[in-house]
């Protein structure tokens, strides 16, 4: 399941060895199975200026292009931008105090440090403990989700924190204070309620008209809008899309990118797909009710599937709130 950390650029400077236990647990070995881990690039430019000066300097040449490799690798699949709250310098200590105030803004799982450091801060982590398996078992996807909101939200954060558009498909919403309804604002002030220098998320909830309803679409579309109109916010969409009886059963949320093409227009590129077999935020403590919820991350081509299955759908009303 999606986990966010912050890698200091020193950490690439250690041994061969080293490096390949890092590319082994930062990308798995089947590739129809997605990374779970994001690896955030402070200051964008600053961060990937700072590692490549620090990989340059490897004196080994097959050292040097090892770590070349996998930073190219990283940047390409698995990175996400943040801004930065000060300047930084080259040095190890001054990234781990600029990622402290970062994660204080929003938080991530854990900063990456180095061997060099020997007086770790809260949240972080060796790099020598951070390849190690059990490091990654609570990380597991599937992943067990607590029904709870800060569970929730721990794994749902970095998700809408970083996708430009998200969907988000819930099948029962019926147009009362419920579950899902409540998890769908839970997801869109995630998406909009960020930081300085974050870029909101558009949102799209998605729901299938109920078949005791059917007859009367309109009410319920009425309905649901009044219990989101609380959660719209400047500078992002929230469109409600209600869908035809029986359209979706699983609970899914979509996000990924805008792709700019030569007519001006923008195309949805999918990033991350995430089903969810309960969402329960609720004050129900029922025995046994977190026992069975298992949410499930799917690899970038699943979710591009998915995209173009979604792109057909035909629905009955679809508004901008």
């Amino acid at each position: 399941m999606l986990a966010e950390f912050f890698l200091s650029p020193d950490t690439f400077c250690e041994s061969d060895d080293r490096l390949r236990q890092l590319e082994r647990c930062l990308f798995p070995f089947n590739p129809r199975q997605p990374s779970v881990a994001i690896l955030c690039r402070l200051g964008e430019d600053k961060w990937t200026t700072a590692l490549g000066q620090k990989i340059a300097r490897i004196k080994n040449p097959n050292h040097r292009m090892l770590a070349m490799d996998l930073m190219k690798k990283i940047i390409s699949e698995l990175t996400v931008i943040r801004p930065l709250t000060r300047s930084v310098t080259n040095d190890e200590s001054s990234w781990v105090v600029e990622a402290r105030n970062s994660h204080r803004d929003l938080g991530f799982e854990a900063i990456v440090v180095s061997s060099n450091i020997t007086t770790f801060p809260d949240n972080c982590t060796k790099v020598g403990d951070f390849v190690m398996p059990g490091f990654w078992e609570e990380f597991g996807n599937p992943r067990h989700v607590g029904r709870d909101k800060p569970a929730q939200v721990r794994v749902l954060r970095s998700f809408c924190a970083f996708s430009d558009w998200i969907i988000v498909r819930m099948p029962q919403i019926k147009g009362g204070s419920d579950d899902e309804i409540v998890t769908v604002k839970q997801i869109v002030q995630l998406a909009t309620n960020l930081p300085e220098g974050f870029q909101k998320s558009n949102v799209e909830v998605q729901f299938p008209i109920n078949d005791r309803a059917k007859h009367d679409p309109g009410r319920v579309f009425r309905a649901v809008k009044a219990e989101l109109k609380d959660v719209v916010v400047p500078g992002s969409d929230l469109r409600l899309t209600m869908l035809p009886v029986g359209s979706f059963v699983n609970r899914e949320i979509l996000g990924g990118e805008y792709t700019p093409v030569s007519t001006g227009d923008k195309l949805l590129k999918a990033r991350w797909l995430l089903t969810m077999n309960h969402v329960a935020v609720g004050g129900r403590q029922n025995p046994g009710r977190d026992d069975a919820n298992s949410w499930n991350l799917f690899s970038r081509h699943e979710a591009n599937k998915r995209l173009a299955t979604l792109n057909g759908l035909a629905p009955l009303q679809s508004e901008i709130l």
